[in-house]
């Protein structure tokens, strides 16, 4: 059936459609955080999911998470109700022959980051259930 559509409708449907969009690509991309924290947790000892920002994920770039970060959040900690949820900034360290080390910098100074060298920086979503 086809649909009448008035000029308000029109000027308005791109951005519903975009709205829609953005909202959908959340949803997936929790999904498979969701996923990936409760996989890691029914086969591992470590009580710390972590997403790096800027990892290659199909549909999902760095710029996206930071946009929409807090929407983002908000349905992760909905997710895991008890669990500490956070974005974070992160210096990831690694030890040879170890898993990675992070420590986390995001209450450090923001003019202090490019005098840290050595050391690569990341932009991290996480999820603590220790």
């Amino acid at each position: 059936m086809i649909t009448p559509m008035s000029r308000r409708s029109l000027h308005t449907l791109k951005a519903e459609t975009d709205e829609k969009n953005r909202l959908y690509s959340i949803e997936i991309f929790t999904k498979v955080l969701y996923e990936n924290a409760v996989k890691q947790a029914s086969t591992s000892t470590e009580s710390i999911y972590r997403f790096e920002v800027g990892v290659f994920h199909p549909g999902v770039t760095s710029t996206f998470v930071h946009d929409n970060k807090d929407d983002i959040l908000r349905i992760l900690q909905k997710l895991f109700p008890d669990s500490l949820v956070e974005y974070k900034k992160l210096i990831k360290h690694t030890k040879p022959m170890q898993q990675h080390v992070y420590y986390d910098i995001s209450t450090i100074d923001q003019h202090l980051l490019p005098h840290i060298t050595g050391h690569t920086i990341v932009d991290c979503i996480s999820i603590d259930w220790s």
